[in-house]
């Protein structure tokens, strides 16, 4: 099967032109069912071929999926799916298999839930000063630049890890982001992290020190290489943990969190989109919910008719009950 990945991913990047994130994640999906399927057919993954993959109907997709949600969420089971889904079409467009097994598994129900993010007084917290002797400490001063980044652009993990030194303009406080598909978008960027991206740059040839050749990627690690987004994550979960009493947060929790002080501050939904990368705007609107619980709040606190029985008012889409 490995010779299959191999044109399946030659497919992604050429044609489909997916970014190397995109790129990672079907052909790990992929992978994982091949290792899945292979069992079932006693075999060894790099084994089968195309003759097995003809084999497979939606009974041997639901026994893969049966697997998957007992330790997967139903969004993360979708994901799989559609990563499936691709490949199987790939063969089927170029007559090589007679139909796509995964099209006739239905998608899991993905509840539409509330964005995760953090209030301004937990961002304070979690940007705040370091002790004295962080400013001088190479990794520190990355890990608090990196995080006030992302907070401040609201770009995706795999755009930050992917980010040159050539990509940042201080002059017109931007970076010059690659997106999903490829898309290229200017991202704005705050003088605050402006001011931690300078003072990291300043102790950068530290790390690049350790490194056995020279790069141009924006964040380092330790031995001088980019950073991986495997990195960051772990980067962000540390911090905040740390200083978020123990709670452990995700890069993604901080892109949620920029989007959700924009709307709460007034910003309308076009721009956000815009400054999300988000190619449609639906996806933006689930920081609608948000905004419109804080103006709930607001109106039932001020109004003095609001709530007459002084009932808790029932949150974005839930009814009240009938008496």
């Amino acid at each position: 099967m490995d010779a299959l990945i191999a044109e399946f991913e030659r497919y992604l990047r050429v044609e489909r032109n997916c970014s190397p994130h995109t790129r990672t994640c079907y052909l790990r999906e992929v992978r994982e069912f091949g290792d899945f399927y292979a069992k079932m057919r006693k075999k060894r993954p790099e084994a089968l071929t195309l003759e097995d993959l003809a084999q497979v109907d939606k009974l041997v997709v639901r026994a893969f999926m049966s697997g998957l949600y007992r330790r997967n969420t139903a969004r993360t089971v979708a994901r799989k799916l559609a990563s499936l889904r691709a490949f199987f079409a790939y063969w089927v467009d170029r007559d090589k298999l007679p139909l796509n097994p995964a099209r006739l598994v239905s998608t899991p129900k993905i509840g539409k839930a509330a964005p995760r993010y953090l209030n301004v007084d937990e961002m304070h917290a979690l940007l705040g000063p370091d002790e004295e002797s962080a400013s001088t400490d190479p990794l520190k001063t990355r890990d608090r630049a990196l995080i006030d980044v992302l907070y401040a652009s609201g770009i995706r993990v795999s755009e930050l890890a992917a980010l040159d030194l050539g990509h940042v303009s201080f002059e017109y406080g931007t970076l010059r982001v690659l997106g999903k598909g490829a898309r290229v978008r200017t991202a704005l960027i705050g003088e605050r992290a402006l001011g931690s991206l300078r003072a990291y740059l300043d102790l950068r040839p530290v790390l690049l020190a350790q490194a056995t050749e020279s790069t141009d990627a924006l964040f380092i690690d330790r031995r001088g290489r980019r950073v991986s987004t495997g990195q960051v994550y772990h980067i962000v979960r540390r911090r905040s943990r740390e200083r978020l009493g123990g709670r452990s947060e995700s890069p993604h929790t901080l892109r949620h969190t920029f989007g959700t002080h924009l709307v709460n501050e007034g910003a309308d939904l076009r721009s956000v989109q815009e400054m999300l990368g988000h190619k449609n705007i639906a996806t933006t609107q689930i920081y609608t919910h948000t905004s419109l619980k804080r103006l709930m709040a607001v109106y039932d606190g001020a109004h003095p008719r609001a709530r007459l029985d002084a009932a808790p008012r029932p949150k974005p889409g839930e009814a009240e009950e009938d008496e």
